[in-house]
């Protein structure tokens, strides 16, 4: 027989196991525990896999419904849609419209997942990927190849066409260019996306913005694969102009290295908005928003 405790401190800050059994070493075998993370028990007949894929599951499972909600409760959208699709890539995911673009939540649920790895090298949640809709994906390929930008995947459709590019080869963040058929539909947000945009608070992602130690350099790097132009917009920050939105390069800060720091918003009800946020403590000192280690931006 085995008996097994897990215990967490009044402040979710602490947390401990521990196991007792007639089986011999079962201390190497049964518990496992991580800083900020928690702990958990498996059972006395242990799979070892079990340990590294519960500690992922309490690591974001848990924190990515709690992400979800609280950008649905202070942006004021709602979920269109789960794509079971995603599990090829290891992750569970739950796409969310803000006008006619897209912000996804995506948790890994196997241990060896590639975000699972960006996850740890970054040391917590925070921004993985940007989509990018293009008008000309055939000759988005070719400069990819003539650049010799290496595609991880790639995946052609009726109604869509993605292409996720090598991130050593782009830096910054996952990026992938796609296009769609027709142009103002979004085969990744499933068929009744429509149906759940909400305006009342915002109503489009306007910029996102990534951070590097070099943010020069990162800046021209996609400007080369987006054929777009670069400009220094202040000291050591950097801006590429698309059609209707921006991507923004910056100093890193705060620790965490290079990645996609946030992303701005085109915002209707600002005044709801950092209410919602300053009920869940997620507004700073300077009224920024942070959700999901993500920063955002409100843009009136």
């Amino acid at each position: 027989m085995t008996f097994s405790i897990v215990a967490r401190s009044a402040d979710g800050r602490a947390h401990g196991v521990a196991v007792a059994s007639k089986f011999l070493a079962v201390g190497a075998a049964v518990p496992a525990a991580g800083a900020d993370i928690g702990a958990l028990a498996t059972q006395s007949y242990a799979n070892l896999a079990y340990r590294p894929q519960g500690l992922a599951l309490l690591r974001t499972g848990v924190a990515a419904a709690g992400v979800v909600a609280g950008l649905t409760a202070v942006l004021g959208i709602e979920v269109a849609f789960n794509d079971p699709q995603v599990r090829e890539f290891g992750l569970r995911n739950a796409v969310m419209p803000i006008g006619d673009s897209f912000l996804e939540v995506v948790s890994p649920i196997d241990p060896k997942a590639t975000a699972q790895r960006y996850l740890e090298r970054r040391r917590g949640d925070g921004g993985y990927m940007l989509i990018l809709q293009c008008d000309d994906l055939d000759a988005d390929r070719r400069r990819m190849a003539d650049l010799g930008v290496r595609t991880v995947w790639k995946l052609d459709l009726p109604d869509i066409r993605g292409t996720h590019l090598h991130p050593k080869d782009t830096g910054g963040a996952l990026l992938s260019l796609d296009d769609a058929t027709p142009a103002d539909s979004w085969h990744w947000a499933g068929p009744e996306w429509r149906r759940h945009v909400r305006r009342e608070r915002v109503d489009g992602i306007t910029a996102a913005e990534m951070q590097s130690e070099d943010p020069r350099s990162l800046a021209e790097r996609w400007a080369e694969i987006l054929d777009r132009a670069t400009e220094e917009v202040a000291p050591g920050r950097y801006e590429i102009t698309l059609d209707g939105t921006k991507l923004r390069f910056v100093p890193a800060t705060d620790g965490r290295g290079e990645g996609l720091r946030g992303f701005e918003v085109h915002t209707i009800d600002r005044d709801a908005v950092l209410r919602a946020a300053r009920e869940r403590g997620r507004v700073g000192d300077d009224e920024g928003i942070t959700i999901g280690g993500v920063t955002i931006v409100l843009r009136e």
